[in-house]
């Protein structure tokens, strides 16, 4: 609707990408998450270390002037540099955990084998019955290394994208092969 394309296995528009999140590229869109938590949390700590520093040490007022640097700045209390520092690491705590917010909801997702529409609908029946399957089923088989490593490893989908098994056919087809 938003993008006026076809996506197979489509779970959303993403703002941030400017395209729709599917079938394809989902492997790329959480991988992308992921670096997001890990950059952000880096960030976020380096800040406060420097955030704390410029502001005269931990302290409760400290704590206070971290929270509210506009107030503060405005009557005198810290210089307009130390309230931009601060400004700037509550924006970065505020995108670490935005970022890691959409990473465990997007894991909890992948882990029951759902879309967004399928979770807000209460569909489950294109869980494989177990996490790992699941996750192969988004990722590839070589997903730890797709993801950890580099999203130019080589980890092809088990599916053509347009058929996908119900944990019944999955079951049925686990129970033949014994």
């Amino acid at each position: 609707q938003i993008c006026d394309e076809c996506v197979l296995k489509r779970d959303h528009h993403c703002v941030f990408s400017g395209c729709c999140i599917g079938y394809k590229n989902f492997r790329f869109y959480y991988g992308l998450l992921l670096y997001v938590g890990i950059g952000g949390f880096y960030a976020t700590v380096l800040n406060q270390f420097f955030v704390w520093e410029a502001l005269g040490g931990f302290s409760w007022i400290t704590v206070a002037n971290h929270l509210l640097p506009f107030p503060f700045w405005l009557f005198g209390r810290i210089s307009f540099p130390v309230m931009v520092y601060t400004f700037i690491a509550i924006v970065d705590l505020c995108g670490f955990l935005f970022g890691v917010s959409l990473l465990y909801y997007h894991s909890k997702l992948m882990i029951n084998n759902q879309t967004t529409y399928e979770k807000n609908k209460g569909i489950t029946q294109y869980s494989l019955g177990h996490w790992k399957a699941n996750v192969v089923e988004n990722l590839g088989p070589n997903w730890v290394a797709a993801i950890l490593l580099s999203p130019l490893v080589s980890s092809p989908l088990p599916r053509n994208g347009i058929d996908f098994p119900t944990i019944k056919e999955n079951s049925l087809n686990s129970s033949k092969s014994k």
